[in-house]
């Protein structure tokens, strides 16, 4: 594509392009780049230089939405972006897949020109609790409605650290599959104050378990689900029954359960109540 046929385009998708640090550049000084509200650059090869230059290019000042899903920019390429003042409209930010600490999640949360972001994918990076607490320590991260933390090492201690914060009140979706969750997590996330207002939430690849699965059940704060994911949760039985007997669930559309030991009692009972909105 020449840069003239750029010049009409308002977002740019260049995922798996093998563009490296150096293309990145080359990219950055065309002179469209500052038309862009969304540019896609996943897998790409992007290292730490490739994110410092994206923080020093001035034309990237009109972005909305970036995606560096898949590179490799770690925590120095993090705080990079985390400085950039030209980087204050966006709304969307997906890092997932970039080797992110807590020191690179620290980078985000202290960063004033982030304070713009509603959505923020931060998945299969190695978090830990300590990433969870950074995260939350954020006095700027406060209209997040989206955030991805999926593969991320949190544990029921980060899942504890997260639920207990305000920064989540304002959440509609919640992604925490494959993070070694049990019933302390379980119980952290149904009595948080502040998930009120959650619409989707994800927990597949976790470790629940019927008492897991009966404490969400249990709980009238997720009353306003519209999707609940609890695939791959060692949930039994008993677990599926206490779903499927839950009287705050009301408004779930779609929940999904499979690859869990349910028995032919538990699907049954699933099926009766939530009929074509239970995959399993």
């Amino acid at each position: 594509m020449t840069s003239r046929a750029l010049g009409g385009l308002r977002a740019l998708g260049l995922g798996g392009c093998e563009l490296g640090d150096e293309g990145l550049v080359a990219l950055l000084a065309l002179p469209h780049v500052g038309r862009f509200r969304g540019l896609g650059l996943d897998g790409n090869d992007i290292g730490p230089a490739g994110a410092n230059a994206l923080a020093e290019c001035a034309s990237v000042r009109e972005l909305t939405r970036l995606s560096l899903h898949g590179n490799a920019i770690g925590d120095t390429g993090t705080e990079a972006l985390a400085s950039a003042a030209q980087l204050s409209h966006l709304a969307e930010l997906d890092l997932h897949g970039n080797g992110i600490g807590p020191a690179g999640v620290q980078a985000l949360a202290s960063s004033p020109y982030l304070a713009g972001l509603t959505c923020l994918f931060l998945s299969a990076c190695p978090l830990g609790e300590a990433g969870a607490e950074a995260l939350v320590s954020s006095p700027h991260l406060t209209l997040l409605s989206e955030l991805y933390l999926n593969d991320s090492r949190l544990g029921d201690g980060g899942t504890r650290v997260l639920t207990t914060s305000p920064l989540l009140s304002r959440l509609r979706f919640l992604q925490l599959a494959n993070n070694g969750i049990g019933d302390e997590g379980a119980r952290a996330l149904a009595g948080s104050p502040y998930l009120g207002r959650l619409s989707g939430l994800r927990l597949d690849g976790n470790s629940l378990g019927d008492t897991g699965a009966a404490v969400l059940a249990a709980s009238p704060i997720l009353a306003r689900l519209g999707w609940l994911c609890l695939e791959d949760n060692g949930i039994g039985e008993a677990g599926a029954l206490v779903l499927a007997s839950s009287p705050h669930l009301e408004r779930l559309t779609q929940l999904s359960l499979r690859y869990n030991p349910i028995g032919d009692r538990g699907c049954q009972a699933l099926r009766r109540r939530f009929g074509q909105r239970l995959e399993i």
